[in-house]
């Protein structure tokens, strides 16, 4: 009776345990974020510089038993216009959950959380050729929403080969690709027309008058998300990253300019656009609605 006391007891600090026990950096170091670029303090005052980053920022976790693929599922991301950060490994067998992976994309400050497993066996030898089979799953996670994103699952054959390690790893890598190539492609429409935005600030008095800015953005609706990435309590200069539909454009812009201000005097400010040229060069029906 103790003992299922106990267990009912210590049940709900188990399941709230922190994320960051779930996965550990590979290498075992911790990304650095990038720092607001330096802008005249005076100058944001009356205005708000909004620049174009890129596509959503991914966090790649991989099985341990999976890290062997870790190359080749970074490079499909990179090449997809995804900005990637990692990798991680789980520190046990099973892959974190999705209640896990908003926690971890919250505490990183990442858009996307994506999970990868990979399994392997012999299939049979001829003479001295071995073949493999794998089995590579990916998932796509939104730490916004929890949702899965998308998932694939891919099973193929390796080629045949007289050392048993490179039959294996050409079973494993292809496997990975596959399921790469097929998750990216169900999430890429989501994901590009979902694009990253840094806006720089100025003048933010306190926590108190930024908590007020990022309720008043958040309340429109029209972002994914608004993320705090850096506060400057000196220079009053607050940066944030604005997730949302490029094609929305005109509509946040006109949000933005009326962020609240602790004047008097009703202020409306100025949006310096800074657009990223190779992405609207690269998907252009994205920025027009189509």
């Amino acid at each position: 009776m103790k003992t299922l006391l106990f267990s009912l007891l210590t049940l709900p600090s188990l399941l709230l345990a922190d994320a960051s026990d779930t996965v550990r950096p590979v290498g075992g170091q911790e990304p650095t974020l990038p720092k607001p670029s330096v802008t005249d303090p005076d100058k944001l005052k009356q205005l708000v510089q909004i620049t174009e980053l890129a596509c959503m920022r991914t966090m790649l976790i991989f099985q341990k038993t999976a890290l062997d693929v870790e190359r080749t599922v970074t490079q499909k991301f990179s090449d997809a216009d995804f900005r990637v950060f990692g990798p991680y490994e789980t520190t046990g067998d099973l892959l974190p959950d999705a209640t896990q992976c908003r926690k971890l994309g919250t505490e990183r400050k990442s858009d996307l959380v994506v999970l990868t497993s990979v399994t392997s066996r012999e299939l049979n030898k001829l003479g001295n050729f071995v073949i493999y089979e794998a089995e590579a799953t990916v998932r796509v996670y939104s730490p916004v929403s929890a949702e899965i994103m998308s998932t694939h699952t891919s099973r193929v054959k390796g080629e045949r080969h007289t050392q048993a390690s490179e039959a294996e790893r050409s079973a494993r890598e292809k496997a990975a690709a596959a399921a790469v190539d097929e998750t990216i492609k169900k999430s890429l429409h989501k994901a590009h027309k979902i694009l990253v935005h840094e806006a720089l600030i100025g003048g933010v008095q306190d926590r108190a008058h930024l908590e007020e800015i990022l309720a008043n953005l958040r309340g429109h609706g029209i972002f994914y998300n608004v993320r705090e990435m850096d506060y400057d309590v000196q220079s009053k200069i607050a940066s944030l990253e604005l997730i949302g539909d490029p094609a929305s454009e005109e509509q946040w812009r006109e949000i933005v300019s009326k962020i609240p201000t602790r004047d008097v005097k009703k202020v409306v400010f100025k949006v310096i656009h800074i657009k990223n040229e190779e992405h609207r060069r690269k998907y252009p029906a994205y920025f027009d609605g189509k």
